[in-house]
């Protein structure tokens, strides 16, 4: 595709027409404070119309950015071809040269190819996947392609990078109350990726379990107490959430583990001794950590595990393993 380098005038481009337009991102601070300070380093890429206009193919942002300095002319690489489809794929060639597209883009990528290209789902998997790294894999396009129907809450959040994409095509398949309060618990958490895959799992187990939806049981006044006290950090209050719901999740083993507790509570072990099991009690085991720095504290302990021995203690507790 022949391409010539020119001086272009803000005034010559259709700014109504975004027939080659991704996704609709804000501008960023760091776009203008860059072509402030140095000025425009890549061209933008242009289509000349009949009308001998110019529409965008690739520049969105960098042009807005330009408009708002009162930069009226600017260094544009521009074709008279007039295969759409053909442009619309060396943009997005050109793009994915300089910088690797957000999960949003790939999603309007996919809507503007079918919906305005009128082009089949396969011929997207097969021309265009490449161009993105992805291969001809049918699985991206069923991981990307609902993104687009998510709130623009979620759009955002993933547009960021903030969640997990997986969860995101989740939540596609919920009520719009389920993924504004799953949101809501991410923000007031601050939830990691992996931490949001274990959250929606249990929240799914907890509300199936108790016969309820997912928004019912995130409403409940035990668990929206969690999210309030501003004392406590995102991390504990995440803490916090994960052991409750655990609970309500495995009763048999919260009695389980709080028997446990409270058996090595009334033991009044010294500080430098500590027992525990395993997470779920699954090995039957008993763990003991012993550190001494001296021989007084060596002594004690020895004395403390004869005791414990002879009041039957360490018979009880194995016995609750």
């Amino acid at each position: 595709m022949k391409k010539e380098l020119i001086e272009c005038q803000i005034q010559a481009i259709d700014l109504q027409d975004e027939t080659f337009r991704l996704y609709p991102d804000p501008l960023e601070p760091h776009l203008l404070q860059s072509i402030r300070k140095i000025g425009l380093i890549q061209p933008l890429f242009l289509q000349k119309k009949d009308n001998n206009q110019f529409r965008i193919v690739d520049g969105f942002k960098r042009l807005k950015a330009l408009s708002e300095l009162g930069i009226g002319h600017f260094s544009a690489f521009v074709t008279d071809h007039k295969d759409d489809v053909q442009i619309f794929k060396t943009g997005i060639e050109y793009n994915h040269a300089l910088r690797s597209y957000h999960a949003m883009e790939i999603a309007g990528l996919i809507q503007k190819a079918e919906h305005h290209f009128h082009l089949h789902r396969a011929t997207v998997i097969r021309e265009f996947f490449p161009l993105l790294g992805f291969g001809a894999n049918p699985q991206v396009y069923e991981l990307y392609a609902p993104l687009s129907s998510l709130d623009p809450d979620w759009q955002q959040a993933l547009r960021t990078d903030q969640v997990s994409l997986e969860v995101a095509g989740v939540m596609v398949n919920e009520s719009p109350e389920t993924r504004q309060q799953f949101l809501r618990w991410i923000n007031i958490m601050r939830l990691n990726k992996n931490q949001q895959r274990d959250f929606w799992q249990l929240l799914l187990d907890v509300a199936r379990k108790s016969q309820c939806s997912v928004d019912e049981l995130a409403r409940q006044s035990e668990l929206e107490a969690i999210l309030q006290p501003e004392k406590l950090t995102p991390s504990q209050k995440a803490g916090h959430m994960k052991k409750v719901l655990l609970q309500k999740r495995y009763p048999r083993f919260h009695e389980h583990q709080t028997h446990f507790d409270e058996l090595i509570k009334n033991a009044s072990l010294p500080e430098n001794v500590s027992m525990r099991t395993d997470s779920y009690f699954e090995s039957g085991q008993l763990q003991i950590l012993w550190t001494v720095r001296e021989i007084n504290e060596y002594k004690n302990a020895l004395n403390k595990f004869d005791e414990l021995l002879q009041s039957g203690f360490i018979h009880n507790l194995l016995e609750s393993l």
